[in-house]
């Protein structure tokens, strides 16, 4: 059985078993005809689901478990690398669940969401990660159904517990609100950047023709000649390597604008903008010294049309990986007049510092959510009723 748990004045400490109570759902009645084979790996299943995806064998049906709504799930069986102790609420009418599953729902008149923000805070990780079993090669993690409900778990008064479940609702909803601002602006760029990197939307004052010309003609592309290896914890200068992650490094082979790609790995879908000092790897792509074209006219350009031709192109060994020529002879489609491609550049830079600072946002309004729910989950910092 799990350690004690440290407790403000006038909360109790009650076994999990005295709160939940484990929940015997197997398909038995064949209620759901229609199962997800993968419903182990990603949870609580909606019905309006099931008939969309690949299914179960008729003989494996009654094997899986049929969910109703606010009932909790638990996988005791876990990687040791995973957060511990991940547990969801079925917000579904019904639900359905693969039985590596612990079912299990709350059987006191207590608040719902306040144990449902409990069950996701690393106050409950932590937890369950320190009664769990490790498999022989310490990567699985498993607890037992007896230890699960031996656990001990807070319980505030129920005034208490809505309280907070109240002022950590509002985190929620802020955000949530963020993150469907955020997948706005990202659509309405795309947008954006289909309309005014193809011409079919002109800005005004711009009248000029559009020209096709290939990558190699405008601009000069280079590979780096440094490893991951060379990288440095706090190093002074950025060192761009295969991956969207910006590490550092104390030397720089280049000062001054560049687009940079990686050769292989996710091709197409990282891009990097700078203008200064950095160094890079020697499998990823320097674009730089741009003749009659914007920098960040071409970056935003890469970002749309690029991949398409990098995965045409790709020349597969072991990974995906791309060749010089598939930069070299990569066509743009461009204004002739520069200025043009700047006014349609400088629109897309003011949609992504748009994005940008929401992302911050959003890093801000989780931080502050962690502070509470480590402070109230707790009893560290008292809520006033």
């Amino acid at each position: 059985m799990a350690k004690n748990i440290d407790i403000p004045d006038g909360w109790e400490v009650k076994k999990l078993g005295k709160v939940f109570k484990k929940i015997n759902c197997k398909n038995k009645d064949r209620l759901i005809k229609q199962v997800l084979t993968n419903s182990a790996q990603y949870g609580v299943i909606a019905q309006e689901d099931f008939f969309d995806k690949s299914i179960a064998t008729k003989e494996n049906i009654n094997n899986y478990y049929i969910l109703n709504i606010d009932d909790f799930i638990y996988n005791p069986r876990i990687s040791k690398f995973a957060p511990a102790g991940p547990i969801s609420r079925n917000k579904y009418s019904i639900g359905c669940v693969s039985p590596l599953y612990t079912v299990f729902k709350m059987i006191v008149n207590y608040n719902i969401n306040f144990y449902e923000l409990y069950f996701k805070s690393n106050i409950w990780n932590k937890q369950a990660y320190n009664i769990a079993n490790f498999g022989a090669r310490f990567d699985r993690m498993n607890i037992t159904d007896n230890d699960f409900f031996n656990m001990p778990i807070p319980v505030p008064p129920l005034a208490e517990q809505e309280k907070i479940a109240e002022i950590l609702s509002l985190w929620d909803k802020a955000i949530e609100q963020t993150k469907q601002l955020i997948s706005y602006k990202e659509k309405q760029k795309k947008g954006l950047m289909q309309n005014l990197l193809t011409g079919k939307k002109r800005l005004h004052g711009f009248t000029d023709d559009w020209k096709t010309t290939q990558l190699g003609k405008v601009t000069e592309i280079t590979t780096g000649n440094k490893n991951n290896e060379d990288k440095i914890d706090n190093g002074q200068y950025p060192f761009f390597v295969r991956s969207k992650n910006i590490e550092r490094i104390n030397t720089y082979s280049f000062d001054g604008e560049a687009i940079l790609v990686p050769g292989d790995g996710n091709i197409g879908d990282i891009y990097h903008y700078i203008n200064g000092k950095f160094d890079f790897h020697q499998r990823v792509y320097k674009i730089s010294n741009f003749r009659e074209i914007n920098a960040k006219f071409l970056y935003y350009n890469m970002q749309l049309f690029f991949k398409k031709r990098a995965i045409s192109q790709t020349s597969k060994a072991t990974v995906n990986s791309l060749r010089m020529d598939t930069f070299t002879q990569y066509n743009i489609y461009m204004p002739f007049n520069i200025n043009e491609q700047k006014a349609i550049a400088d629109i897309l830079c003011k949609a992504d510092e748009e994005i940008e600072l929401l992302n911050k946002q959003l890093d801000l309004y989780t931080e502050q959510k962690k502070g509470l729910m480590q402070n109230l989950l707790t009893g560290k910092v008292r809520v006033t009723l």
